[in-house]
């Protein structure tokens, strides 16, 4: 699990393509969701909250690890600021099961990375 410390600038751009992967139905969200549409190829990307539970995160770590699929954990996205994106109360884990929004998604962590050199 990548753990990813944001600009603000990168922040939006985070916050605004899982809005709109939201919108556009393309993310499954919860641990159970997250867990069965890694299992059957569906997530492509994986984001978890920095203050979910160590069981919750190391199921998902350890799955997305048998998977192939990345998975990170941004340290601006805490379980309230994703469950209020999401319109829930509190949300530990999301799944992106668009490849197009994980890749969006996955540059602009990966931007941030190499910003950060």
């Amino acid at each position: 699990m990548t753990i990813i410390e944001t600009v603000e600038a990168y922040e939006q751009k985070i916050l605004g393509l899982i809005g709109l992967a939201a919108k556009a139905g393309q993310l499954v969200k919860g641990t159970d969701a997250v867990l069965e549409g890694l299992a059957n190829g569906k997530v492509h990307l994986v984001i978890v909250a920095v203050d979910a539970g160590k069981v919750v995160s190391a199921d998902v770590t350890a799955s997305c690890t048998a998977n192939g699929v990345p998975g990170y954990r941004c340290k601006v996205l805490d379980k309230e600021k994703l469950g209020a994106l999401m319109g829930r109360a509190a949300l530990a884990v999301i799944g992106i099961t668009s490849i197009n929004f994980a890749r969006g998604i996955e540059n602009i962590f990966n931007a941030n990375l190499s910003s950060a050199d």
